[in-house]
């Protein structure tokens, strides 16, 4: 059986300091990595890659790279065992101010959005720098892979 995926390449380059996905999904499997979002140049030298995952652990994870140094990290406390529903996801990178309207502060640079809920209790997050550019989103180098890297 062939792995499908879709993607979009843009046509001309968008902002890479404010950017939301928006999408909705139904996991397939529990307990093993399943891309939701992959762009850039993974595994190449000089890497400019931006990954959102579900882990096998089941959480969500979302990492930003820009030449193999950590832009911005983040992986949520809560997991998603669900393979029955459909889950609305939100993905929204906001690096142009010290502090955003949601909570005031920098932390939400970064935010995950679950079914209309901002998840809050995340594990691990590396907060991005002010103004730091996600280097292959909205990109015509790269490819937004959907359900693959």
């Amino acid at each position: 059986m062939a792995t499908t995926w879709i993607y979009r390449q843009p046509s001309s380059d968008g902002s890479n300091t404010t950017y939301t996905y928006s999408l909705w999904l139904k996991r397939s499997s529990l307990g093993a990595t399943e891309r939701i979002i992959s762009n850039g140049n993974q595994n190449a030298a000089g890497s400019k890659d931006t990954q959102i995952v579900f882990q096998a652990d089941n959480s969500i994870m979302w990492d930003i790279y820009n030449d193999g140094a950590t832009v911005g990290h983040l992986e949520t406390d809560r997991v998603f065992r669900d393979t029955l529903g459909w889950f609305h996801l939100m993905f929204i990178y906001n690096s142009t101010s010290a502090t955003t309207t949601i909570t005031g502060t920098a932390t939400d640079r970064m935010q995950v959005w679950v079914n209309g809920v901002q998840e809050s209790a995340l594990n691990t997050i590396t907060v991005p720098a002010q103004n730091a550019e996600d280097p292959s989103t909205n990109d015509t180098g790269y490819k937004m892979r959907f359900g693959s890297r």
